[in-house]
C-alpha cells in the first residue's frame, strides 16, 4: 500500500515536503501485467531471436 504524507513543518520551523511511504499489507508475490502468477506457473518466451556469432561478439564490446 502506498501512503501519501502531506507537507509539514516541524517544531523548529523546518518544512518537510510531501512524501510516500510504502507499507506491506500482504506478503509479496511475483506479478506480471497485473495478473498474479499461479504457484506452479512457468514463463516461456513469446519469440526467440537467433543471433549470429558476429552479433554476439559485437554485443560484448
Amino acid at each position: 500500500m502506498r501512503v501519501w504524507v502531506a507537507p509539514w513543518e516541524d517544531a523548529d520551523g523546518t518544512l518537510h515536503g510531501a512524501n510516500h511511504l510504502y507499507i506491506e499489507v500482504l506478503p509479496r508475490r511475483w506479478q506480471l501485467d497485473g495478473a498474479v502468477l499461479p504457484a506452479a506457473g512457468v514463463l516461456q518466451p513469446l519469440q526467440i531471436a537467433e543471433r549470429s556469432q558476429t552479433d554476439l561478439t559485437n554485443h560484448r564490446r
